[in-house]
């Protein structure tokens, strides 16, 4: 009865997570990608993507980390009847990445000083509203998580009018962050928890860093094709290889909720990762994947077609190969939340580190010799190394502390 009980609670988290998750992508990669893209035009549309990428990966090195580490570290702090460190490490590490983020899109984009604080602004409502939706998951309250991402989406439809009247594709975003955050202040009281340090702060630190130094890290190889491409060959090949690669990127929509569901509910103070529940994870994972590009790769090409007409005939001959990694991509945003639970925090940063070696070695190297289709292929060969590196290191963990979880 227990379990049938556990199932449903699940089941019903991961619906609402799906939904809420689905809602936001479905709104930016049916409707404001594509808006954009028809508004800028292929070349100046890969700049977008390439900022877009930057704004990404720093919001989630603040907010995302902070959000991880609050799910870890939070039953230690309700223990001692202790509230603090968190929002004033979100201030801090806000300010220093958002001034540094400031003076980044200044010089490398040639941005105009209002285009600057706008992308710098958004910066820090991202940052923000990614670190405070915490509260949710803290009481797996997925109810909330849907009726906060729903005005997140309202916020960005509005934006969208914007655009259209503007042509300033920064207005969608930031007007979605605002809403949504307007609706996190009236539903929890994180925002209002003390700007103070506590006794717990050098321990909090200690993992913020570790998971910090891994997100960003992960980040940069999520966005990496956008940083190496670029530079290298423009704006129109970041466009293109990254509509050849929107079929890895909706399969992500559908698992992205489920990898949130269980990190949430491995740390429950009453959850073991044993190693059986880790190596199922992990099998179950990479069946499921494997399964959907079976489905995905007819779709893929009829999607991108609709959605990018300008673009679709170079993006075609990549399209298959390019799933093929963004499955393994999805297959190891699965398996992470396991990782998350069962090994030490260090081994976040070492993992992402020996991926970012491969990948930037391997994507340089067949970039030049195959062009994008070698990049393809550089970023199959670095996403399996990962993985394998996931599966033997928790694996190990779980064996090593008697099928009992890692003390952290």
């Amino acid at each position: 009865m227990k379990n049938r009980q556990f199932i449903k609670k699940f089941t019903g988290d991961f619906l609402l997570n799906f939904i809420a998750t689905f809602l936001v992508t479905a709104m930016l990669q049916f409707m404001i990608y594509p808006l954009i893209n028809h508004i800028l035009g292929n070349i100046v549309y890969g700049d977008f993507l390439t900022i877009i990428g930057i704004v990404n990966t720093l919001s989630a090195l603040v907010g995302s980390s902070l959000n991880n580490v609050r799910l870890i570290k939070n039953n230690d702090y309700e223990r001692k009847h202790i509230l603090g460190d968190f929002n004033i490490l979100l201030l801090i590490s806000s300010i220093i990445v958002v001034v540094i983020s400031f003076f980044v899109f200044s010089i490398y984009f040639d941005m105009n000083y209002g285009e600057a604080v706008g992308v710098a602004a958004l910066i820090f409502l991202l940052s923000g509203r990614s670190y405070w939706a915490v509260a949710y998951r803290i009481v797996l309250d997925y109810k909330k998580i849907l009726l906060s991402n729903i005005f997140l989406a309202a916020g960005y439809l509005t934006g969208c009018v914007l655009v259209h009247v503007t042509k300033m594709w920064i207005f969608a975003f930031i007007v979605g962050e605002v809403f949504c955050i307007i609706y996190i202040m009236q539903t929890t009281r994180i925002i209002k928890e003390p700007f103070c340090f506590t006794p717990m702060i050098r321990g909090t630190l200690k993992d913020y860093g570790a998971i910090g130094l891994s997100t960003l890290s992960a980040n940069i190889m999520i966005y990496l094709d956008r940083l190496i491409l670029h530079p290298l060959l423009g704006g129109e090949a970041v466009t293109i290889y990254t509509i050849a690669s929107l079929g890895g990127k909706y399969l992500g929509m559908v698992v992205t909720p489920l990898a949130g569901v269980l990190l949430s509910y491995y740390t429950q103070s009453d959850f073991i990762m044993t190693r059986k529940k880790y190596l199922l994870t992990s099998f179950v994972c990479i069946i499921l994947c494997f399964c959907s590009l079976m489905v995905i790769n007819p779709i893929a090409p009829v999607i991108a077609e609709i959605l990018y007409p300008n673009a679709y005939e170079e993006a075609l001959p990549l399209i298959g190969i390019a799933n093929v990694g963004g499955i393994l991509v999805v297959i190891n945003n699965m398996i992470q939340p396991a990782f998350l639970k069962a090994v030490p925090t260090f081994w976040q940063l070492i993992k992402e580190v020996f991926y970012a070696v491969c990948y930037i070695l391997l994507g340089i190297y067949f970039l030049n010799s195959l062009g994008l289709w070698g990049f393809c292929i550089a970023n199959i060969i670095s996403t399996v190394a990962k993985i394998f590196l996931i599966i033997i290191v928790g694996t190990f963990y779980c064996t090593k502390n008697g099928d009992l979880g890692v003390d952290r």
